[in-house]
């Protein structure tokens, strides 16, 4: 559903509100005037519309929570060759690595090494606390393609089940993002004609 249109050059030829489809010209190059075609030119332009989807995510049940103990012990680091050698005993358990880069000489690399101790606990979502977080797994992997003027404006849980330690959903979205892809078609036009019209491609956008 159109929900903005904008044109810098071209004619609009859909209006707001109006369902459109894949293949449908939205901004033609054609200008026409009286249902004849006057000019063409090269459509430019901006068309945003409210965006159909159908998502699908699965989550398990259980996961593993990673926490931090506030025990931390620096290290040095020695890489040659793609062998990575350690110069003191590590005395923390389980373990986050940062390595920052010291120099390098003669091809061998020193990295100063922070150990951060973690602690992993399993843990098992409630049906609750997993529906909401498959529902924010949906939204998050569609959030990721809109840019700063699309938005997520409607959704609504099609189907759920919990199978196998899995909870399966599936959601319809409603998306505001731009649309509209660029196609060039070929225009003849008589000789000496002195416009952009004379290029011999012109575009339209759909």
């Amino acid at each position: 559903i159109i929900d903005n249109i904008t044109s810098t050059k071209g004619e609009i030829v859909v209006h707001e509100g109006q369902y459109v489809k894949e293949g449908d010209i939205l901004i033609s190059g054609e200008i026409t005037f009286n249902e004849e075609v006057k000019n063409n030119v090269c459509a430019s332009g901006k068309v945003y519309a409210e965006v159909w989807y159908e998502v699908s995510a699965t989550l398990p049940m259980e996961y593993e929570e990673t926490k931090k103990t506030g025990k931390m012990r620096y290290n040095l680091m020695v890489e040659n060759n793609g062998d990575e050698t350690v110069l003191l005993k590590s005395r923390v358990g389980e373990k986050e690595i940062i390595n920052k880069k010291l120099f390098s000489f003669f091809g061998i690399t020193f990295y100063l090494q922070k150990e951060v101790e973690i602690v992993k606990t399993k843990k098992t979502y409630s049906e609750e606390e997993a529906y909401k977080k498959a529902q924010e797994l949906v939204k998050e992997k569609l959030s990721l393609k809109l840019d700063e003027f699309e938005e997520i404006i409607h959704e609504k849980v099609l189907q759920k089940s919990l199978n196998n330690g899995n909870l399966y959903i599936d959601m319809f979205v409603a998306v505001k993002e731009q649309i509209g892809v660029r196609k060039y078609y070929t225009v003849e036009m008589d000789r000496g004609t002195n416009d952009e019209a004379n290029n011999d491609n012109s575009r339209r956008i759909n």
